[in-house]
């Protein structure tokens, strides 16, 4: 019997409360008016009639009450079950079993847990609805230890939990994360003697799935035959679903084609887990094959179906199928939303196709959809990736005029399509422009606008912007020294290279190739040899034939050959020099060196013998 049903005992029985014949069928009659209303929901003209039976000097009873209970119950009135058992108790009717598990239903859609288990607590009797019904309100806010703890009091009061018990206790696990606790159920359903069902696997297999947990779920579904319970499509889907939030896209195709070959029929749930599985690891060619598949089922795509397409495209790349996609679903009158829009602006921004990117933006009011955040994002970087830096600046003031408050990401697109336009004077005002609008910049921030800084030969502007980054306790990446060593390179500030250099240890920043190369090179047209072979520790480690074409010719501008067999000496421990690159930088600049050496005789004794071997 159902917590929210009303007694189908005889009317005729347990009327011992009322006064007389006449008395009794007049309520007999109300109260069947009362359980007509409750089935109807019609809650609040079964309330008018315990009043009126009141004002009629009818004495309501407990069926009277509970049918009125019920009605309140699958309105999810909680408040009205509530006042009610109190009116019960106060006119000295005792409340039953019935009485307090309506009562208790009625907490339950509406997520009183604390409720429920309030009036379980007061209840005089319970049976095994009382605790059902309050174990599925944990899943509501309770939790899944509130519920086991229920299922072992169950247990206590000689009470033997149900299916539906456990399956109760497996949802609150649900709810909490707990997909361990539908591998306990089972075991201790198998240890009782109780055999689960479809909608107990189901459970557990659904527990499994939103914890991301595949192997589990798998395991859970070749138990299936071992309960004599078939697998339906709930049941394939949660595993598909498993798979799906796991990345594992091979389990999830084989999962649905071991559903075809259980003859169970995929729905658009089952479809669409399958083809996000799909998207989610890029393999858009597997997603549109599942998609093709749908049209020749009962399940028609729906808006989940192409979103999840278009998502894979535009992670493929194809920009053209993306459009396609979003042309097809126009042309079926359905709507699109937000995320398969976005999605397409997305693919045609990785492609660099500006256009159609910006057609997709300016169309979305059209239709009745918003731009977001995300919209205008991809629609700047496609700008950015064509070096387009007007629009993509135009892109930013309309999207704050949009009531869009840019994010980070916003400007740095914009920041870099300045920086490959060679505009640093904007770059570095919307650099600065971040804080007044209280965005907090990033590394990437300001790496772009002191890239910007060195195409142009800004140093003064690439050191502060350095230093800047310190003081925002930002570290900065090797690429922010680099393009400083480059721009002091370019301006023949040497000194200010090599400090640069020297401050990527200070700052534990590994030096690379560039760095060692830029210095190097920002060093050579002085000839300051000394300095470069400072660099040599950091050459060694590296396989660049610019920077030991650098520090060599440092050597030779200021016609310092003695250094040079000592120096590729070194490189040809480290194995730098023996790479054919190399080699053809050893005999250049030794024989440069030699012939302008004052002796040529002494500078081809001192590198005799160190011929690296050749290729």
């Amino acid at each position: 019997m159902s917590a929210v049903q009303v007694c189908q005992a005889p009317w005729e029985t347990d009327f011992s409360q009322t006064a007389s014949r006449k008395e009794l069928s007049a309520v007999i009659e109300r109260t069947r008016d009362i359980a007509s209303l409750a089935r109807g929901s019609q809650w609040r003209d079964a309330m008018t009639l315990l009043a009126d039976m009141a004002s009629c000097v009818l004495r309501p009873n407990a069926i009277s009450y509970n049918s009125t209970l019920a009605a309140c119950a699958r309105a999810e009135q909680w408040q009205l079950a509530s006042s009610l058992l109190r009116g019960m108790r106060a006119h000295s009717i005792l409340p039953n079993v019935i009485t307090h598990n309506t009562a208790i239903s009625s907490s339950v859609g509406v997520g009183f847990w604390q409720l429920a288990l309030r009036l379980l607590v007061e209840a005089d009797t319970a049976d095994g609805i009382s605790f059902n019904t309050a174990i599925s309100s944990c899943s509501a806010g309770a939790g899944w230890q509130a519920a086991l703890n229920l299922n072992a009091e169950m247990q206590q009061r000689g009470l033997v939990p149900d299916v539906i018990s456990y399956s109760s206790v497996v949802d609150a696990g649900v709810q909490d994360g707990c997909w361990v606790l539908g591998l306990r159920m089972l075991g201790a359903m198998q240890a009782g003697a109780v055999l689960p069902n479809a909608i107990m696997m189901n459970s557990a297999l659904d527990a499994a799935a939103k914890a991301a947990q595949w192997q589990a779920a798998l395991a859970l579904l070749s138990e299936f035959p071992d309960h004599q319970v078939a697998p339906d499509v709930v049941s394939f889907s949660s595993a598909i679903s498993a798979a799906e939030k796991s990345r594992e896209w091979q389990t999830a195709l084989e999962l649905f084609s071991e559903m075809r070959r259980a003859k169970v029929a995929p729905d658009v749930i089952s479809f669409n887990c399958t083809i996000s599985s799909c998207e989610k690891s890029s393999q858009w060619q597997n997603a549109l094959a599942i998609l093709e598949e749908m049209w020749s089922h009962k399940a028609r795509p729906d808006i989940v179906s192409f979103s999840g397409m278009i998502s894979a495209s535009e992670k493929a790349g194809e920009w053209q199928a993306a459009l396609t996609l979003l042309h097809t679903l126009l042309g079926r009158n359905m709507r699109p939303d937000e995320v398969c829009w976005n999605a397409a602006i997305s693919a045609c921004g990785k492609a660099s196709m500006w256009e159609p990117a910006l057609a997709l933006l300016f169309s979305m009011s059209a239709l009745a959809l918003r731009a977001n955040e995300i919209s205008f994002n991809s629609a700047i970087a496609a700008c950015e990736k064509k070096e387009k830096w007007q629009l993509a600046a135009w892109l930013l003031v309309y999207m704050a005029r949009e009531g869009i408050r840019p994010g980070v990401i916003s400007y740095n697109s914009v920041i870099s399509a300045c920086e490959k336009g060679r505009h640093w004077k904007l770059a570095l005002q919307l650099l600065l422009l971040l804080a007044q609008v209280a965005v907090l910049a990033d590394i990437i921030s300001y790496c772009s606008t002191i890239s910007a800084c060195e195409k142009e030969s800004q140093w003064r502007t690439a050191r502060k912007l350095l230093s800047a980054m310190s003081l925002q306790r930002l570290l900065p990446p090797s690429a922010a020294f680099n393009a400083v060593i480059s721009a002091c390179g370019a301006a023949k500030k040497w000194r200010l290279a090599v400090l640069c250099y020297a401050e990527m240890h200070f700052s534990q920043v590994r030096p690379d190739e560039i760095s060692c190369s830029s210095t190097s090179r920002a060093c050579e047209p002085l000839g300051l040899w000394k300095v470069s072979g400072r660099l040599l520790d950091q050459l060694c480690q590296t396989s660049s034939a610019v920077a030991v074409s650098s520090i060599l010719r440092c050597c030779e501008v200021a016609h310092r050959w003695q250094p040079m067999p000592r120096i590729l000496d070194e490189l040809q421990f480290a194995g730098v020099a023996r790479l054919p690159p190399h080699a053809a930088i050893f005999e250049n600049n030794c024989a440069f060196c030699a012939t302008g050496a004052c002796s040529n005789r002494q500078a081809l004794a001192g590198v005799g013998g160190r011929r690296p071997a050749p290729g």
